[in-house]
């Protein structure tokens, strides 16, 4: 197995991560292979000591000038020994010693996964912060390609790659900044994606770290790279999802931008996310599915509005649940609002509508209620209060564990007071 662990001006951590490296058990040799990108606080007299510690295992790639590029990285991947490929970055470590002989025996009893993951503790140097971890136990055991274009659940820290997945790197792969993300999407060409829900390492977060010390702001600038350079690289059975995911990420920086007042930039990025997707729907409303690939959101033909929560397969496991999303709804508290829309369904059931905060913790703001569907189309509304100011609040329609498709179309959020709808989104999309 080879291990790559990358660093730069991590001297308070980088004793810590290499020590995790050398404390792994294994039945197979491991060449360890330290990339400095030119650090500047004594993080290479530390590797140096090492590798001179430890010669035959450790093998140190020293840049001469600060790249702040993928370079070392591409050629070490591309001339690394080892069937598997671990990753680690230098400010985090791994806290089990047996966690690469079980990742490396997984793979081999899973011909059909080309990555193994974990979960990892996060640590954070906000002292409001408590630890916590990554992903919930109950995860799925199993990911796909399509699932990682969503969002990069995988941490640097508990990836264990196949290196016959990575068949080589994209022109644009140098100066990627989503770099371990791109890696995995790669990877997933070529298997799925095997869960091990066990802690095995811990992911610092700090204001030095190479994503956690950017501002919001330029994470999303950097997330829309990633999907534009994705747009012209995976098969074109990926497109649609791709250009979805571009779309929102463009969406939420132009509220993000008009909810600040910066009309002009809010604008370009609504024209760049109407150019990724033009149809508003599949950008302004998100399905969730927790329990697998149970349903799929199609949007209905002739209707501008309309979408359909389309029941694709009975689950994999007893419980499950559907829940159609659309953030970025502005409430103040004790103001009433109003939800309006029509729905039916393939056969009589309920539903349940709600407003809830769109980031953890997912707290209610006012409303949760029931209503009862038919096959006729029926208009509703129902009214709530707000329980707290709130810039980034959710509707949801929440269809539980029920096998039945709904349909909703005409769907909005309005202040009673003024009959106003609440939605920037819409707003934008109005050219307001």
């Amino acid at each position: 197995m080879t291990i790559i662990v990358m660093t730069y001006n991590h001297a308070p951590f980088i004793k810590e991560a290499l020590d995790s490296v050398l404390m792994q058990e294994t039945s197979f040799e491991c060449e360890v292979i330290v990339i400095d990108d030119c650090s500047t606080d004594g993080t290479s007299d530390i590797v140096r000591a090492y590798q001179k510690a430890h010669p035959h295992q450790i093998r140190m790639v020293l840049a001469e000038v600060n790249r702040c590029d993928n370079a070392e990285f591409m050629k070490a991947v591309q001339a690394c020994r080892g069937e598997y490929l671990a990753l680690l970055d230098g400010d985090d470590y791994w806290t089990s010693p047996d966690k690469l002989q079980r990742q490396a025996e997984y793979l081999d009893r899973h011909p059909e996964c080309a990555i193994s993951f974990h979960n990892v503790r996060i640590i954070s140097d906000d002292a409001n912060q408590a630890p916590r971890e990554s992903l919930p136990s109950h995860r799925e055991a199993f990911s796909t390609l399509e699932d990682l274009l969503e969002g990069c659940f995988v941490s640097t820290c508990a990836a264990v790659l196949r290196r016959d997945a990575l068949t080589g790197f994209p022109s644009w792969y140098t100066n990627d900044d989503c770099p371990d993300w791109s890696l995995f999407v790669m990877a997933a060409q070529h298997g799925r994606l095997g869960y091990l829900k066990d802690v095995m390492a811990v992911y610092r977060q700090h204001s030095g770290g190479f994503w956690t010390g950017l501002r919001r702001r330029e994470q999303s600038d950097r997330i829309i790279q990633f999907y534009e350079n994705l747009c012209g690289y995976l098969p074109g059975e990926y497109a649609p999802k791709v250009r979805v995911m571009l779309a929102r990420q463009c969406y939420d920086v132009a509220v993000e931008e008009q909810q600040a007042g910066n009309r002009d930039a809010a604008r370009r990025y609504m024209e760049k996310c109407l150019r990724a997707e033009p149809d508003v729907r599949r950008v302004k409303w998100s399905l969730r599915a927790a329990g697998g690939s149970i349903a799929a959101l199609v949007c209905l033909p002739g209707d501008g509005d309309g979408v359909r929560i389309q029941i694709e397969r009975a689950a994999s496991r007893a419980g499950f649940d559907v829940q159609l999303n659309q953030p970025y709804l502005s409430v103040k508290v004790d103001e009433r609002y109003s939800v309006r829309f029509r729905a039916r369904a393939d056969a009589l059931r309920s539903i349940f509508v709600g407003f809830a905060q769109a980031q953890e913790p997912w707290m209610g703001l006012g409303l949760y209620e029931r209503v009862e569907l038919s096959r006729e189309w029926q208009p509703f509304q129902v009214e709530f209060v707000a329980a707290a100011d709130e810039g980034n609040g959710r509707i949801h329609f929440d269809l539980g564990e029920s096998a039945v498709s709904v349909e909703l179309t005409s769907v909005s959020v309005r202040r009673v007071a003024d009959d106003e709808p609440i939605d920037p989104r819409l707003l934008l999309h109005a050219g307001s």
